[in-house]
């Protein structure tokens, strides 16, 4: 009994020593002091100008609280329930807070500058906060590059209570803050304070001050560079209106100049220079940006039409001396264009020389090409295509044609402009003025007189079916197209 109480005695005691021997917590009096420590448990104390800037309650990792000493930022988060729960229901945020918090702190985890206070994991855990009035200590304006930049020298400065002023953008999947450098971050946990509906409204042209946690994730990659990841947190709900709305970027594109690179822009307000248009006159259009249904009324006139050539239509046909383009219609009122995409175009009104055409709060990006559709006869493998250009461009005229000033098909006569477009069909078909275009319930047939400097009206020559010209006559057995017409050789 006796050896079974002194066991029992020696243990309590070996677990006391331990939890104050090998648990040891150090006092630290700022976010700084903190930043620069080693893993470990410390004692933080909070400033008089510690203020709570962020607060959310995650059901299963515990409340998180943003705290900001005018410099720096810190993450403390904890158990579901507790002292930090009742400070969290008490609204906080805004808040002066005074008292302390012992928890543990590694700088050098996944999770930044966090103070991890938890009992069930580190038992010598405790909050001692109190809050007070109102105080408002600003946010840091940096830029997406300055913090990045910041995050490179140390783990330690992972989280911050910035701002970036910018826009938001929701693509691919992803919600992004960009600041006026056009850097950007992805954002996280947006749903508590922007919900995925308004986050589609507010993008265009809508900017504001980002107010909230960056949370960095570091790469460290096999040559041992190290790559940094940022995520946002928005953590206060005024962010938006905190400092009213950024003008998007102002981009001009030239018909006349090369066009072949694109910055990306997420948001810009567009002017493309350099275009003429007639009323009711088909022509090809290829801008390396979305048309909304609205852009097309406003430039090109109510009552605009765009068409577009598909791969799958059944009107289409393509045979040895014939090509039929049979373009569909595209209904802007359920979507808009697509970006590099080419359309023939009938405009609803003139669009006359000295014009600029303006497209508010669009995109574009460095990755889009100039448009390029086709149809293929399978059985022969043959393919005819409507294909665009961003910048002028010389075309062949044995197998391109163009639309001219009236709307006509004929074989190009110099460069052709930069977001404009060109219908290309096999050399046979185009000697043989085969080509023709229906759109609606109208059509552009053959090709018309200005084929060649003496205006004849087919191509003259000798071509085998492949398009190939033949040197002098047609003396072996096959079919040709001699001056335009199929002649068969026996």
């Amino acid at each position: 009994m006796r050896k079974s109480l002194r066991y029992f005695l020696i243990t309590a005691l070996l677990a006391v020593l331990s939890t104050s021997v090998f648990a040891e917590v150090t006092d630290v009096n700022s976010i700084e002091e903190l930043k620069g420590k080693t893993a470990g448990t410390y004692r933080f104390h909070f400033g008089e100008k510690t203020m709570i800037y962020g607060a959310y309650n995650d059901t299963w990792a515990g409340v998180y609280f943003y705290l900001w000493d005018g410099q720096q930022g810190l993450r403390i988060n904890g158990a579901y329930d507790g002292k930090l729960k009742e400070l969290y229901d008490a609204n906080p945020v805004g808040k002066a807070i005074t008292g302390s918090v012992t928890a543990y702190f590694d700088p050098a985890s996944y999770n930044g500058c966090t103070m991890i206070c938890n009992t069930s994991m580190y038992p010598e855990s405790s909050f001692d906060g109190v809050l007070g009035s109102e105080l408002n200590v600003e946010p840091k304006q940096m830029t997406v590059s300055e913090i990045k930049e910041a995050a490179n020298k140390d783990y330690s400065v992972d989280f911050a209570y910035v701002k970036v002023h910018g826009y938001l953008l929701y693509a691919n999947y992803q919600k992004n803050m960009y600041d006026d450098n056009d850097d950007n971050f992805m954002l996280d946990n947006t749903a508590k304070i922007v919900d995925e509906g308004n986050f589609n409204t507010i993008y265009n042209n809508e900017n504001g001050t980002f107010r909230g946690a960056m949370y960095v994730s570091r790469q460290t990659n096999r040559d041992g560079s190290v790559t940094i990841y940022l995520n946002g947190q928005i953590v206060n709900s005024d962010w938006f209106a905190s400092e009213g709305q950024r003008e998007a970027p102002k981009v001009t594109l030239d018909a006349n100049v090369d066009n072949t690179t694109f910055k990306d822009y997420p948001v810009a307000d567009v002017t493309v220079k350099g275009l003429t248009f007639k009323k009711d006159v088909p022509a090809i259009i290829n801008l390396p940006f979305a048309m909304k249904a609205q852009d097309v009324a406003d430039n090109f006139g109510e009552g605009t039409k765009l068409y577009r050539l598909s791969g799958y239509s059944d009107n289409s046909k393509l045979t040895d001396t014939e090509a039929v383009y049979a373009l569909d219609e595209v209904d802007l009122t359920t979507s808009s264009s697509s970006a590099g995409a080419v359309y023939l175009i009938v405009p609803g009104k003139d669009v006359t020389e000295g014009t600029d055409l303006t497209f508010k709060s669009t995109a574009i990006s460095s990755y889009v090409t100039a448009g390029s559709s086709y149809f293929t006869n399978w059985d022969t493998y043959e393919s005819m295509y409507l294909k665009g250009t961003f910048s002028p461009k010389e075309l062949d005229a044995k197998k391109d044609l163009v639309l001219d000033e009236n709307g006509n098909l004929v074989a190009p006569t110099g460069k052709i402009k930069g977001f404009t477009g060109y219908f290309e069909a096999p050399e046979a078909v185009v000697a043989a003025g085969g080509v023709t275009v229906k759109y609606g319930d109208k059509s552009t047939s053959g090709i018309a007189e200005n084929v060649v400097a003496k205006g004849n009206s087919k191509v003259k020559g000798v071509y085998t079916l492949s398009g190939q010209r033949v040197n002098g006559s047609a003396k072996a057995k096959g079919i040709y197209i001699i001056d335009g017409r199929k002649v068969v050789v026996k």
